[in-house]
């Protein structure tokens, strides 16, 4: 398998965290922060952008 492609499914798995559960990402590194309604959109535009990134790198496997 290409790494190229594995790097690809992990760029769409981290999209796919971010999109459903951003809270599951943000306590890790903000324990004593709640997270916020904007921060949660945020996070989940963030989310669709990994996606879409993940689409562009596998698109480079040949």
């Amino acid at each position: 398998m290409s790494p190229l492609l594995i790097l690809a499914f992990i760029v769409a798995a981290l999209g796919f965290v971010l999109l459903l559960k951003p809270e599951l990402l943000w306590n890790r590194f903000q324990k004593e922060n709640a997270l916020s309604g904007g921060m949660a959109a945020l996070l989940r535009l963030v989310g669709i952008g990994c996606m879409a990134l993940s689409v562009v790198v596998a698109q480079w496997v040949r």
